[in-house]
């Protein structure tokens, strides 16, 4: 019973995962073909202070030392949907006390084009979730709204803390 209810978690978990996924179209910015120069867009504001990380290696090192996932927030000046998520939703209280089990990083994809392309990455904005040894164990693309942001949130933590448990009692 338990099995098919671990089965079923990830199920549910994977698909709301797709369904972000493929919301890419309808509510991300792509990549310019150049990657280092952006799209010719009138100049945006600068995002809000998030108060992440910018560096990805110490992201996880606190993250391997603190045993805590690792939050990546792929971003873009240029990118608007990037200003909105950062605006509407990061920021957002509930968000944050999530975010705060996280180690979380902001990279921006003109300055750091090589770690896109290793995580895959072409469309903004992209959150990334690794787990404390790296590995990706979720993503949203494009702008998400505040209940899909704080239950993918949920759920890797949750799904963290239950690999936790089985790893103590072996």
């Amino acid at each position: 019973m338990r099995a098919r209810q671990g089965v079923f978690s990830l199920l549910s978990w994977l698909v709301a995962v797709s369904l972000a996924y493929v919301a890419i179209h309808l509510t991300g910015c792509e990549q310019a073909q150049n990657p280092h120069t952006p799209p010719s867009t009138p100049s945006a504001p600068a995002l809000p202070s998030l108060g992440y990380l910018t560096d990805l290696e110490q992201a996880r090192l606190q993250a391997r030392t603190e045993g805590k996932p690792i939050l990546v927030f792929f971003t873009a000046e240029w990118c608007k949907y990037c200003h909105q998520l950062a605006d509407e939703v990061l920021c957002q209280g509930q968000i944050r006390s999530l975010t705060n089990q996280f180690v979380c990083v902001e990279l921006d994809c003109d300055q750091f084009p090589r770690i896109c392309q290793q995580y895959r990455v072409g469309s903004y904005p992209t959150l990334l979730l690794l787990n404390p040894q790296g590995h990706e164990i979720g993503r949203l693309v494009g702008f998400q709204p505040f209940g899909q942001v704080s239950g993918t949130l949920q759920l890797a933590l949750q799904s963290l803390a239950r690999a936790q448990r089985v790893q103590l009692r072996r």
